[in-house]
């Protein structure tokens, strides 16, 4: 009875956010008038292009945006019977400014003239004011203090607020919905481009403009001319803010044994950049998410090929669980941007982040078929390791020639003790799987790049790379449920001990050559070599000591056009490829691959443009070995490792069409794609035999196939941002059923939205909704459900801040609802005329703790899980310089 009223309770709080949503995405799309403006010469009546035409809400603040087009022309939607302030600016034209109120919602057309200015050399006027927006070609430039209220703390709070632009919960900053893919600060990638650590520390005070670089080059020339442009955003520092020390200093303790202290600092001047960042809490404050972890110690071999979808692999197993009992983050961060003569530039960044965490985790199952009852405990303790040096220095020569050189170290540590107390009907038993894996890694890589002054561009790559791994890993038990399945009579506390040391080597070269034929052909010719050697070696206390060499050469070349034509481009490669493959010194497979790699791109109106790409790459396989490792359900059983010597081909096809119309701020994205990898898998088979469960593998050839669908909607009309993402996955795959292999689709679908908006100048409201469906094909109705809601409420009011959080997860939503929830953040207030503010920051569990899930049918077994959600406040004082 108590489960059915908190799931009917759960449902009646989520109606009310759906219907609090569903108000202001109402307000969202209420009526507005077009008005039409056309931007003239008043000399000679020719229309001007790229003039930024803005109107600012006298009451609100908010700010609607349009450039005119090469007929002069801009359109904005405004709301009628408000009073708007209008500007229209055009470099080298004088600025026009007016009052504009509508009546009626009918159309409406403007005609502007704007007059030229002279410039007389021996009188300069230097203006302190900008207008909020302004445009020259390729770059939109914000003025920050147009938008800054001294409410906003960090760039991030700032970037919120500038129309046009975007950032969600993960720190993914978007530019009319696209990708900016750099930050830069100063003209100078900050911290290898990455953002994070800007967007989370710059006082947002600090800030004179901001310029989205809607076509950004870091050489100055592009490197490929069919890829696409690149956004990117260069933040500028006021000027009295420059050639001194700024930053936010805090420190902060409470109860239960709870710390807080970070520090952000920074100083910039003409020719260096510097940033350090450090801090150490136990209040679950990530200072940096493991995605720009990995994507800064990964650089180049994360962010190729297959590098994204690894990317997001490693960031779901390495990320802490939001569950945890305690937490502990480190971290420390230094990155120098110098400017070595007239030519050349050092970047020198490092990089030190520590996390540790535990939990604790309890489950019942029952197993309807037999007389199996199970009770488990799990108590984890994690830790993980971070160290990362990288130097690049880039010289910009004479006649359009760059030469780049990029050295980086890198190691980590990562550590898991997981102990499980098992309890049931026939027996009990206390085990333990430790596991400690380290990596070691150096890396020298030097690019050179040419283009001449009829525009072909050369670029030749030399790189080498040495990794050193260890992996250890350690099953104990009091009992010796684990002896069977070693062929063992003994009873030792240490059951298994095993040592995996790899190490790899690689040597990498290629050249690419960019022909250009005329203004819209280009030819292009590429050839790559790469040789790879790995080395790994196992000690096991119950197995026998294996150590292998295997070896792969891999030779190939391709061949391209480019053709670009007004709003269109198209790329077609032909990559051939040999790879040979040597197991301890003996040849075992040549294998030959055709390649080829497709990509259309053209705007088919305005704001609209179609996409279609298809790429075939193919991957070296690594080796593995026969070795323990926790799986499934827990560590009692071992998993075979299979070696293949022959190359995992992979073929992604994408179609997708993007609309973006920046006048009212509305755009949507559909895109499908496809995806097949070739190679064998392991597939776990699951059975209840006895007492005990029954863990097995089998090996399939049966290439791994996806599909799926995303659907994207945006809405920003400077006061309220709201934005809808739909997503469809099948994923077909091999499912093990007491001995029968049967081809299962496996689908997942989601639908996210993300609401914000201003109710006023103290007030802002921010709704996230995520649910999510999962399903195992075969069987039917066996598919998880899940929810999770979050809401945050900020309120301003002169010198006093608060931010309220409520989360929610409801699990399972077509049976028995489990929920659990929690309330946290912070309240803060900051002396007047003074660097110093206070804050409490606290979060507190609400609802049950129990949830339900499964990985099978409910007919073959169920399983309920406790979980252990952490408890705190803390008083914080922060010193702002």
């Amino acid at each position: 009875m108590k489960k059915i009223t908190e799931a009917n309770v759960l449902r009646s709080g989520l109606l009310t956010v759906i219907f609090f949503m569903t108000t202001g995405i109402s307000g969202l799309f209420g009526q507005t008038a077009s008005v039409f403006f056309t931007v003239i010469d008043s000399l000679d009546s020719s229309p001007i292009e790229y003039a930024m035409v803005v109107a600012t809400d006298n009451t609100s603040g908010e700010i609607i945006f349009d450039r005119t087009d090469e007929r002069g022309q801009a359109m904005l939607s405004l709301y009628p019977n408000i009073d708007y302030e209008l500007m229209v600016n055009r470099l080298g034209y004088a600025n026009y400014a007016s009052q504009l109120k509508l009546t009626q919602l009918d159309e409406q057309v403007i005609s502007i003239t704007l007059s030229k200015t002279v410039m007389d050399l021996a009188e300069i006027v230097v203006r302190d004011t900008l207008p909020p927006i302004s445009y020259r070609p390729d770059t939109v430039v914000y003025n920050a203090r147009a938008f800054y209220t001294g409410k906003e703390r960090k760039l991030k709070d700032l970037i919120e607020k500038l129309p046009g632009l975007d950032i969600d919960q993960n720190l993914r900053v978007t530019y009319q919905g696209q990708d900016v893919t750099t930050l830069l600060v100063e003209g100078k990638p900050f911290f290898g481009g990455d953002g994070e650590l800007a967007l989370k520390g710059l006082p947002a005070d600090a800030i004179a403009r901001i310029q989205v670089l809607e076509d950004y080059k870091p050489l100055g020339f592009t490197l490929d001319p069919g890829a696409r442009k690149r956004r990117a955003l260069n933040i500028i520092i006021r000027e009295d803010r420059k050639n001194v020390y700024f930053g936010e200093a805090m420190a902060g303790g409470g109860t239960p044994g709870r710390h807080l202290v970070q520090a952000d600092i920074f100083r910039f001047n003409r020719n260096t950049n510097n940033y350090l960042f450090g801090g150490s809490n136990n209040v679950n404050r990530e200072l940096l998410s493991i995605q720009s972890i990995l994507r800064l110690i990964g650089g180049d071999n994360l962010l190729s090929g297959n590098g994204f979808q690894e990317l997001s692999d490693l960031s779901l197993r390495l990320s802490p669980p939001s569950f945890a009992e305690d937490s502990k983050n480190q971290l420390i961060a230094l990155g120098v941007n110098q400017q070595v003569g007239k030519k050349s530039s050092l970047d020198v960044y490092a990089l030190g982040p520590r996390k540790k965490w535990t939990t604790r985790q309890r489950s019942t199952t029952v197993f309807p078929i037999t007389d199996l009852n199970e009770a488990i405990s799990l108590s984890r303790a994690a830790r993980q390791q971070f160290g990362m040096l990288r130097a690049t220095l880039t010289s910009k020569l004479p006649k359009q020639l760059v030469i780049r050189t990029n050295a980086q170290l890198q190691g980590n540590q990562n550590s898991s003790l997981l102990v499980e107390n098992y309890r049931s009907n026939f027996g009990n038993r206390l085990s333990s799987s430790q596991l400690d894996v380290g990596a070691y890694e150096c890396q020298l890589k030097t690019e050179i790049v040419k283009q001449t002054k009829e525009g072909n561009i050369l670029k030749i790559v030399a790189a080498a790379r040495q990794q050193s791994d260890r992996e250890t890993l350690k099953l104990s038990s009091d009992t010796a449920f684990l002896n069977s399945l070693f062929l063992s009579g003994s009873i030792e506390p240490t059951i298994f001990d095993q040592d995996n040391i790899p190490t790899r080597r690689n040597f990498r070269g290629n050249y690419l050559y960019h022909y250009k034929l005329n203004r819209k052909v280009y030819l292009e010719q590429g050839m790559e070599w790469e040789h790879l050697q790995q080395k790994q070696s196992i000690n096991s206390s119950l197995l026998p000591s294996q150590q292998r060499v295997v070896a792969f050469h891999e030779l190939s070349t391709h061949f391209g056009t480019v053709v670009k034509w007004r709003e269109t481009s198209t790329v077609f490669r032909l990559h051939l490829a040999q790879i040979r493959g040597a197991n301890n010194g003996e040849r075992v497979s040549i294998n030959q691959f055709l390649l080829p790699e497709f990509r259309l791109q053209f705007r088919s109106g305005p704001g609209s443009t179609v996409e279609a790409n298809w790429k075939s790459t193919v991957t070296p396989p690594g080796l593995s070995f026969l070795s323990a490792s926790p799986l499934v359900t827990s560590f009692t059983t071992y998993q075979f490792g299979l070696e293949r010597l022959t190359p995992v081909p992979t073929h992604k096809a994408t179609l997708g069409y993007r609309y973006y119309n920046p006048i009212k701020g509305y755009g949507y994205t559909i895109s499908a794609g496809y995806d097949q990898q070739g190679g064998s898998s392991i597939i776990p088979q699951l059975e209840v035999v006895g007492q005990d469960r029954k863990i097995t593998y089998v090996v399939t050839n049966t290439p791994i196939k996806a599909w799926n669908l995303t659907a994207i909607l945006r809405r920003d009309n400077g006061k309220n941002k709201f934005s809808v993402t739909s997503s469809y996955q099948r994923r077909q795959q091999l499912t093990v059923i007491v001995d029968q292999n049967v081809v299962s689709p496996i689908t997942t679908a989601s639908l996210q939205s993300d609401f914000r908006q201003h109710l006023t100048n103290e007030v802002n409201v921010r709704w996230s909704l995520l649910i999510n469906r999962s399903g195992f094909g075969i069987i039917p109705g066996n598919a998880i459900y899940n929810g999770h809601l979050q809401a945050d409420l900020s309120y301003t009011s002169g010198r006093w801040s608060s931010d309220i959080g409520l989360s929610g997860q409801l699990f399972d939503a077509t049976a028995n609802a489990y929920f659990s929830g929690r309330i946290s953040g912070n309240l803060r207030y900051v002396m007047s005329n003074s660097p110093w503010a206070f804050e409490l920051m606290y979060e507190v569990p609400l609802g049950g703790r129990e949830i339900r899930s499964f990985r099978q049918s409910d007919l073959f077994f169920s399983t309920t899980n406790t979980q252990v959600f952490v408890a705190f406040v803390t008083a914080n004082v922060a010193y702002q310089f």
